[in-house]
C-alpha cells in the first residue's frame, strides 16, 4: 500500500473493518498563510484500490482510532491529548481520551455530540451485520477498567432533507475489564474480566472474608436479528510476572486489531472460520529473584520471556520459555501472533526467535518449527484480514506492506546438509539422497537408526492416506498415527544459540467452557463457534491407533496383494 500526497505527513494506521477497508489518518496544510495544518481521516479499499477522505478536522488532532459503519456513512473516532494541570481527568498519567461521533455527509446526516472523556484507553467499534438492513446502526465504546456498553442510534427529527441522530444506551457488556479484543471478521468481542468469589478463613478471634481474584476469559457473539450472547468463557491462569512498575500504565493504542488493553496484559486471540481458536499470550518473568521494581532497575539484568498459546480445537496448551534475555532487550519485544496459512501459528519474538506452531485441527500438534531470529524491521508489524493474501503484515510506523512466508534459505539454514559440507541445491537433490541412504546403510547398526525409519514410516503412511481419502471422509484422518513423537513432552530447542523449553499440557473438558449448539439462539446456523465445538467433539471421540495395529493391517493387505 503506497499512499503519497503532496504536503501531507504523519501517516497513521486507525483501524480496518469486517469488508477489509482499512482506515487511515494523516495530516496536511489548509494553505501555506495558515501553518497550523489539519487532520484528515480516509478509507483504503484493497478489491478496488480505492482510497477517499471521509472526514476533516479544522484543527491537528491526535486521532488514535476510528470505525466507520458498513455503509460508509458514520464514523467514530477517539482522540488522544494531554492533560492541562487545571483539569480534574489528570492523575499520575498526562494523557485523556476522548470519543466523537460524526457524519461523513453532514449536508444529509447530523450526529447530536456523545461525551466520553477518560485518562483510562477509549476505543469505538461499529457492529457489521451478516445480512444488509434499514435498521440503525449499533457501536460498541470501550473504556479500559471501566466498562463496555453498546449504543444504538436513534432518528430524533422528522426532517426528511436532514437526518439527525443521537445515541442510546442499549446494554452495559460488563462493567470492569482488563482486556478487550474485537474480532472484526467473526463480529465477536472477546474480554477478560475478573470474578471474586467471597473465600472465607475462620480465625481465633473470627470470621475474615476475602476474595480471590479468578480472571476470566469470556467472548460474545452478536447477531443480527436476535441478541447478543456469551458463548465461551474459559478461567485463566495467568502468570503474574514481575514487570517494571513504570510501564504497566502506558497505553500503545494499536487499532489492528482492536485491542482496549496497557501494557501489563499482553493476550492476542487468533481465530478462522474452520473453528480454529488460539489464544496466545506473552510475558516476561524472573524465577526465584525479588521483581524488578523502578528503584533496582537494571537493563543488564536478564528475565525470561515467555509465550503460551492455547488450541482450544485441541484442548492443549503450548508453553515456551526463552531463558537469559537482558532486560534491555526483553522490554523492547513486541510480539507477532499470526495465523500463517491453514496450519500454523506464527510467533515472531524480534531479535530472537521465530517460531511455527503446528495447529492442523487433522491430527495433534506436534510439528512446530523454530527459525533463528531474523531482522528487526523499524516498526511494529501486525496483521491484515481480507486482503489479497490472508498472511499480509503492516508495519504500523511506515505503512510497508509485507507478506509472511518461510523462504528456502531460513529452512536451509535451519536445517543444513551436514552430510554434504554444504547446502542442499536442485542439480544435486538426487546425488544427496544416493549420499543420504548410503549414509544410513554404513550406519545400519546405530541403534537410533531404527527410530528414524520407525518416523518415517509412520509419516508416510499417513501423508499416502491423506492423499487419497475423499473430502467427506477426511475425519477418518485422525484414527491414523501421525508421529511417534510422545504427546505432550518437553522439548529442549536450540534456536541460533539460545535453548528455548517447549512444554505441553491438555486442557481439561474444553467443551465445558463453550456454548452447546442446542444452547444456542441460531441452532442451525454455522459459524466460528459451532465449528468449534465440532472440532473439539471429533478431538475427543478421536483415538488413534497403535503403530503396531497400523503394521498389522498393512501386512494382512500386503498377504491379500500378493495372493490375489
Amino acid at each position: 500500500m503506497v499512499l503519497n500526497f503532496v504536503g501531507s505527513n504523519n501517516w497513521k494506521l486507525l483501524g480496518q473493518e469486517k469488508d477489509g477497508s482499512i482506515l487511515v489518518g494523516f495530516e496536511d496544510k489548509i494553505s501555506d498563510i495558515d501553518p497550523g495544518g489539519r487532520t484528515n481521516i480516509a478509507v483504503y479499499n484493497f478489491r478496488f484500490n480505492s482510497f477517499r477522505i471521509l472526514h476533516t478536522t479544522n484543527t491537528k488532532q491526535n486521532i488514535i482510532q476510528v470505525s466507520i459503519n458498513s455503509t460508509h456513512t458514520l464514523l467514530v473516532y477517539v482522540v488522544k491529548s494531554s492533560c492541562s494541570e487545571s483539569e480534574d481527568l489528570i492523575r499520575h498519567d498526562a494523557y485523556k481520551y476522548s470519543l466523537h461521533l460524526t457524519s461523513v455527509d453532514s449536508s444529509k446526516t447530523i450526529c447530536k455530540p456523545i461525551k466520553f472523556e477518560s485518562n483510562n484507553q477509549i476505543m469505538a467499534q461499529f457492529l457489521y451485520k451478516i445480512k444488509p438492513s434499514d435498521d440503525l446502526d449499533r457501536y460498541l465504546v470501550f473504556i479500559h477498567q471501566e466498562c463496555i456498553e453498546l449504543y444504538q442510534l436513534e432518528i430524533t427529527t422528522e426532517n426528511p432533507n436532514l437526518q439527525e441522530l443521537s445515541s442510546v444506551k442499549q446494554d452495559d457488556i460488563i462493567k470492569a475489564f482488563s482486556w478487550a479484543q474485537w474480532d472484526a471478521l467473526h463480529q465477536s468481542l472477546f474480554y477478560i474480566h475478573t470474578k471474586g468469589p467471597t473465600l472465607r478463613e475462620f480465625e481465633g478471634s473470627g470470621t475474615t472474608s476475602f476474595h480471590k481474584d479468578a480472571p476470566t476469559l469470556s467472548a460474545l457473539q452478536f447477531n443480527d436479528n436476535v441478541p447478543h450472547e456469551s458463548v465461551l468463557n474459559i478461567p485463566l491462569n495467568l502468570p503474574t510476572a514481575p514487570v517494571l512498575e513504570a510501564t504497566c500504565r502506558t497505553y500503545d493504542d494499536i487499532p489492528i486489531p482492536l485491542k482496549v488493553h496497557d501494557c501489563s496484559l499482553d493476550v492476542t486471540v487468533l481465530s478462522d472460520d474452520r473453528g480454529i481458536v488460539c489464544i496466545c499470550h506473552h510475558y516476561i518473568y524472573q524465577p526465584v529473584k525479588d521483581p524488578i521494581t523502578k528503584e533496582v532497575f537494571n537493563p543488564d539484568t536478564t528475565v525470561h520471556v515467555a509465550y503460551s498459546v492455547t488450541l482450544l480445537h485441541h484442548g492443549t496448551v503450548i508453553h515456551c520459555t526463552v531463558p537469559g534475555v537482558p532486560w534491555s532487550q526483553a522490554s523492547q519485544i513486541k510480539p507477532l501472533f499470526v495465523l500463517h496459512e491453514d496450519d500454523y501459528v506464527c510467533v515472531r519474538l524480534p531479535g530472537l526467535l521465530t517460531h511455527f506452531l503446528d495447529t492442523c485441527p487433522n491430527h495433534q500438534p506436534c510439528c512446530h518449527l523454530t527459525l533463528n531470529a531474523d531482522q528487526p524491521t523499524s516498526g511494529d508489524l501486525t496483521s491484515l484480514h481480507s486482503t489479497n493474501d490472508s498472511t499480509a503484515l503492516i508495519d504500523l510506523l511506515t505503512l510497508t506492506m509485507y507478506k509472511l512466508e518461510v523462504s528456502k534459505g531460513a529452512l536451509l539454514e535451519t536445517f543444513p546438509c551436514h552430510i554434504l559440507g554444504w547446502k542442499i541445491n536442485s542439480p544435486f537433490f538426487t546425488i544427496s539422497w544416493y549420499i543420504l541412504l548410503k549414509n544410513i546403510d554404513e550406519k545400519f547398526l546405530n541403534p537410533s537408526l531404527q527410530d528414524v525409519l520407525h518416523e518415517i514410516l509412520v509419516g508416510g503412511a499417513y501423508a499416502s492416506v491423506y492423499k487419497s481419502l475423499p473430502g467427506d471422509a477426511i475425519k477418518l484422518i485422525r484414527c491414523l498415527p501421525f508421529t511417534t513423537v510422545k504427546k505432550l513432552c518437553t522439548q529442549e530447542i536450540k534456536s541460533d544459540g539460545r535453548l528455548m523449553t517447549m512444554t505441553q499440557e491438555a486442557l481439561w473438558n474444553p467443551s465445558v467452557m463453550l456454548l452447546s449448539p442446542t444452547q444456542r439462539l441460531h441452532q442451525f446456523r454455522t459459524d466460528l463457534w459451532i465449528q468449534l465445538w465440532n472440532l473439539i467433539a471429533d478431538a475427543s471421540r478421536a483415538s488413534p491407533f497403535q503403530h503396531t495395529d497400523v503394521a498389522e493391517k498393512l501386512m494382512v493387505s500386503l498377504i491379500c496383494y500378493q495372493v490375489s
